[in-house]
């Protein structure tokens, strides 16, 4: 292969590369994302955070208000991950729950609609027992329980004007078993 044909080949090669990326097929790295983790109780309550820090109280009694359901063994705080995660709930075998929200995001967490939006999404998890729900309906996503967390624009687009369809959704969303 001479020069000029390996040059040929690796324009196309990138162009390729190049228009897939653009389309949403590949993407230069994960969107943030949620994620449940089932943990077991070796009889020591191992939660770093064993009550609800200040920033969440609000969001978190809205959330048992409008659920009817209680937040009694529940923990909330701020952790740093290393990974591309947004929120985990951690679901220990004893009942306790945990949910920890990384503060790397800061524009999701200072932004009202996607910060409930995001911790609806773990109260979901951790206080509905809620699974993930990646269906959509063209291209609006039916639940707040997708595996990423809503866009910006898909805040602007879907969250605020359908919040009531979203709550009534996780109303009558299938809980996993505890």
């Amino acid at each position: 292969m001479s020069s000029k044909d390996y040059i040929k080949l690796n324009g196309c090669l990138g162009f390729l590369l190049f228009a897939l990326m653009c389309s949403g097929i590949l993407r230069c790295g994960p969107a943030p994302r949620n994620d449940h983790k089932k943990v077991p109780y070796g009889g020591v309550d191992t939660r770093k955070f064993k009550t609800i820090s200040p920033p969440f109280i609000d969001v978190v009694n809205k959330f048992t208000t409008e659920f009817d359901v209680s937040s009694a063994h529940l923990g909330v705080g701020y952790e740093f991950f290393y990974k591309n995660i947004v929120g985990l709930c951690f679901s220990y075998s004893n009942g306790l729950r945990e949910i920890r929200i990384n503060p790397h995001y800061e524009e999701i967490i200072t932004d009202p609609a996607r910060f409930e939006q995001l911790m609806y999404h773990e109260l979901g998890h951790c206080l509905l027992n809620l699974e993930h729900n990646d269906d959509h309906e063209d291209e609006k996503p039916e639940s707040i329980m997708r595996s990423w967390l809503f866009s910006t624009d898909e805040i602007s687009e879907y969250y605020i004007p359908h919040r009531d369809e979203y709550i009534n959704e996780l109303n009558f969303a299938t809980p996993r078993s505890p």
